[in-house]
């Protein structure tokens, strides 16, 4: 049975890393990817 959320590791440039849970979805998991992704430093 596929899981509606997951657990990950956010890791941000700057940032501690924390432990969080997102929907097990094709967006949230872009959304996830693309924050780190937008990071100038």
């Amino acid at each position: 049975m596929k899981e509606k959320e997951i657990k990950v590791l956010m890791v941000e440039p700057g940032k501690a890393p924390t432990v969080t849970t997102i929907k097990n979805e094709l967006s949230s998991l872009q959304e996830a990817v693309s924050i780190g992704a937008n990071y100038v430093g």
